[in-house]
């Protein structure tokens, strides 16, 4: 809700040394993710369940909860995999005199921890709400300065999930004002439930501000990775086109949320709830529905309960899909590579307005060519054995989900690159000042551009890329699309992070900088920004042409 090593000893030797580095090259992505994960023990596989807001809002009472629970039984849906139903904001109504946060006794007269009880009697598990700030978004008390106490309680109830949101860290503000560093707070946070003496899965809810991905996975088991979800069309690509570049920073115990599930809720078409849910899925997402359970259309049913999407959302190996090619702008081929390295998942997505046909090769998924068995996994139908390929045709905001079986080519990894970055590594021993970067890169054929000046290049730098507004001046869109991130003491380094969700090709990077009072300037093509891209700076050598410095600086 809102308003998101040791350095070797010089004695190894070199064979040793060797060794070690064939052993870190043989680890895949789950095994040095989960060294860095948060090791809890819960969310090994994206968390599956059920939450009120998206419904409910404030409607919510032990009545409602218990109806949900038995609902999630009578249906399958526990038998599907979720398992979590989780009460979200509006549950509490004040703390007593030492403190203790008080549920509210008219709509949830038998208390928490008798409810919790009812649930872990069918087999589920009970998930709460609370913020990390003063209040809740909708006013009630926040857990800022009962940390602990909050955390001893919801053990005490025997609370498997909470949910912390992100309003009120200005008691002045329900959403915006002066708000603390996020990473510090959800921490503290995380440390309170550590110690409570319950394992208890941890949902950072910050709406995706001050970049959560980086620091979620050592804080908590999932985290908001944008603002809030709404039951329409353009809130769904939204919240795609926001997660879908941060696939590296996901994995075993650490997921990326673009949101809860709007299946179910009637403002979309079936076509547009499957790719909904096809997207959720390849992503890797917790699929927290957020519809009235007690009550569902078999379509609705049929979405929510599709075994065969649900396994490539919990396939083991904890890979976040991805985009590996943009036919047109929001036409597009996602891969996840699945545990078998011979098996992918793959979504054929249209999200524009007239159905087309989407042909996926074997490269593209990091298969060898030659035969492939495909299955579509909506139809469950087994479609046959292709060659090098296959091409679907898809409706408008459809999407043709596919199981591909065939060989694993060992020399491709793009699939497995991690999300496209720029860096520039400073390694001129001069000082560098007045640093300006300039970014020209072309979507959908035009021309957008922007800049970032800098004082000097003598710390780490990070800037962010999204080129969603902006306006045309004729020749090309110009906005603010490069912006400032953070700066922080460190190697003399500069890395542009892509956030943006469309296809970009065509990039160049321009430098113009001053070292020892003279200009300097350099460009470097860069093509399709598709991938983690690793160039130096160093203003030595080049040609003056009487006005600056000219050369190969930037490569």
């Amino acid at each position: 809700m809102k308003k998101d090593r040791s350095y070797l000893k010089s004695c190894i030797t070199t064979g040793m040394l060797f060794f070690f580095i064939l052993i870190i090259g043989s680890l895949d992505h789950t095994a040095v993710f989960t060294a860095h994960a948060l090791q809890n023990g819960v969310a090994q596989t994206p968390p599956m369940g059920w939450n009120s807001w998206n419904k409910f809002r404030c409607g919510v009472s032990e009545t409602l909860i218990k109806q949900m629970a038995d609902a999630m039984v009578t249906s399958g849906m526990k038998d599907a995999g979720y398992q979590y139903v989780n009460i979200d904001d509006c549950w509490q109504t004040s703390r007593d005199a030492s403190g203790k946060i008080v549920a509210d006794t008219v709509r949830f007269p038998s208390g928490m921890k008798a409810l919790a009880d009812y649930m872990h009697a069918k087999g589920l598990k009970l998930g709460i709400y609370t913020d990390i700030g003063y209040q809740t978004c909708e006013g009630r008390p926040g857990s800022r300065g009962y940390y602990d106490q909050d955390a001893s309680t919801y053990a005490e109830w025997g609370i498997d999930y909470v949910k912390v949101d992100w309003c009120y860290v200005d008691p002045a503000s329900h959403s915006s004002g002066t708000k603390p560093d996020a990473a510090t707070w959800y921490g503290e946070f995380r440390n309170s439930l550590l110690n409570s003496g319950r394992t208890i899965a941890y949902s950072i809810c910050n709406w995706g501000e001050q970049a959560p991905w980086v620091w979620g996975a050592q804080t908590g088991n999932l985290w908001r990775t944008s603002g809030d979800i709404y039951d329409h069309w353009d809130s769904i690509t939204s919240n795609i086109s926001q997660n879908q570049f941060l696939y590296s920073y996901a994995g075993p115990g650490a997921w990326n949320d673009p949101d809860m599930l709007e299946v179910g809720n009637g403002g979309m078409t079936d076509t547009e709830q499957r790719s909904h849910f096809s997207l959720w899925s390849i992503m890797a997402a917790p699929l927290i529905a957020g519809n009235d359970i007690s009550s569902m259309t078999q379509a609705t049913k049929d979405i929510l309960m599709n075994p065969e999407v649900i396994a490539v959302n919990q396939d083991i190996r904890g890979y976040q899909g991805r985009v590996v090619k943009e036919i047109a702008d929001g036409v597009t081929i996602w891969n996840k590579r699945l545990l078998n390295d011979n098996e992918r998942a793959v979504v054929l997505f249209n999200g524009t307005g007239a159905a087309t046909n989407i042909t996926v090769s074997w490269s593209d998924i990091g298969l060898l060519a030659g035969g492939a068995t495909v299955r579509d996994l909506w139809a469950k139908s087994n479609l046959g054995t292709f060659s090098n390929g296959y091409t679907a045709n898809v409706p408008s905001h459809g999407a043709v989900m596919l199981k591909v079986v065939g060989t694993h080519d060992v020399n491709n990894i793009s699939i497995d690159d991690p999300a496209p970055t720029i860096t520039i590594t400073n390694t001129d021993d001069r000082l560098i000042s007045n640093l300006k970067i300039t970014t020209d890169f072309t979507i959908n054929n035009a021309l957008h551009t922007d800049y970032e000046v800098l004082d000097y290049f003598d710390q780490k730098i990070n800037l962010d890329l999204n080129a969603r507004n902006g306006y045309w001046n004729g020749t090309a869109w110009v906005g603010n699309f490069l912006s400032m991130k953070n700066m922080s003491a460190g190697l003399k380094e500069l890395t542009i992070h892509r956030l943006d969700g469309r296809y970009i090709g065509g990039m160049t990077v321009t430098v113009e900088f001053v070292s020892n009072g003279a200009v300097y300037k350099d460009s470097h093509f860069i093509g399709d920004f598709n991938k983690k891209i690793n160039l130096t700076l160093n203003g030595s050598g080049g040609s003056w042409n009487g006005t600056y410095w000219q050369g190969d600086f930037l490569k």
